[in-house]
This record gives C-alpha cells, sequence and structure tokens, in this order.
C-alpha cells in the first residue's frame, strides 16, 4: 500500500516497478490523489492487473510502457529468490533426515 508522499520517495518506488517511470507516476497519481486514498499493488498478478486504488477498483493500464531492463533485472531477482529458496529447503528437509536416523 501506498500512500501519498513526496516526489523523491514516489520515484524512488517507482524505481522498483518495472513500469516507464512517467506511467507510473500516472498510476500513482490515479491512486492517491483522493483524499484518504492510496495505491494498492499486488506484484503476484501480471501487470495490467496489479495496480488498485484502494482495494476497491483496479485501474486499467491501456498502454503498458514497460522498462525491459527492469523487468529482466526483475525477473533475475526472481529466480535468484526462488533458487535460494529451493537450496534453503534442501538442506532443511537433508539436515532433518540426518537426524532422524
Amino acid at each position: 500500500m501506498i500512500f501519498k508522499t513526496n516526489n523523491k520517495e514516489r520515484d524512488l518506488i517507482g524505481e522498483e516497478q518495472i513500469l516507464d517511470m512517467d506511467v507510473w507516476r500516472q498510476v500513482y497519481h490515479m491512486g492517491t490523489s483522493e483524499p484518504y486514498s492510496f495505491l494498492y499493488i499486488d506484484n503476484t498478478k501480471q501487470v495490467r492487473e496489479r495496480y488498485y486504488i484502494r482495494f476497491e477498483e483496479r485501474l486499467v493500464i491501456d498502454e503498458i510502457h514497460v522498462d525491459e531492463a527492469k523487468e529482466k533485472n526483475v525477473e533475475e531477482q526472481y529466480k535468484e529468490e526462488l533458487d535460494d529458496i529451493a537450496a534453503n529447503s534442501d538442506s532443511t528437509s537433508s539436515a532433518g533426515r540426518k537426524n532422524s536416523k
């Protein structure tokens, strides 16, 4: 959840999104322009379906301007995280088997 904040923080958050910065600023503005409103981002969904005004209304983004370099970086980070989880899971389960013998 992202509430209205200053431009510097808005842009820092925008750098973590795979949207082009101009599109991110529009999405942010739509989600935070009303009093007490916030932008909700569900990163488990596809880009077109992840942005909401509060929990009530999904923002429809007609043109997605995805920063391809950011998208590739995010995909690589996600893959690394999954590999780390798998490695930790394997070491935990093998340690459990050693203790059970």
